[in-house]
């Protein structure tokens, strides 16, 4: 068995703050093994202000199952519920974007090209 199937399933994520806006940055899979990762960090993000606007970019998530989407589900209710927004910033067509589409999310998480995610902000 090649040793790349023994490895469990990656996620980068990163955490900036850019004029107000925290910017989550998230590369690899969004699955059960990772979603936590990404939820504790978008909560660290939108702990940084009383009206947290929060960007999570997924432009180079390449896989993303049911627990990811609760974990996106869950800390957009997280930020809302601060009075702030997030928004989730997607590549048109993508694995995520579609996923996103299928189960009618797009609205609810405000998903916006990556160029467009800041200014829905």
């Amino acid at each position: 068995m090649p040793r790349e199937a023994l490895e469990p399933p990656s996620l980068a994520v990163a955490r900036e703050t850019d004029d107000g806006v925290a910017i989550v940055r998230a590369r690899g899979e969004l699955d059960l093994a990772t979603a936590p990762l990404l939820c504790r960090t978008i909560s660290l993000a939108a702990a940084e202000g009383r009206r947290p606007r929060v960007l999570v970019d997924l432009a180079e998530v390449e896989f993303c199952d049911s627990a990811g989407l609760r974990a996106l589900l869950g800390a957009a209710r997280e930020v809302e519920a601060r009075a702030g927004r997030l928004v989730v910033a997607a590549v048109p067509e993508s694995m995520v974007d579609r996923l996103l589409g299928m189960a009618g999310l797009r609205e609810f998480l405000h998903v916006r090209t990556p160029d467009d995610a800041r200014a829905a902000l």
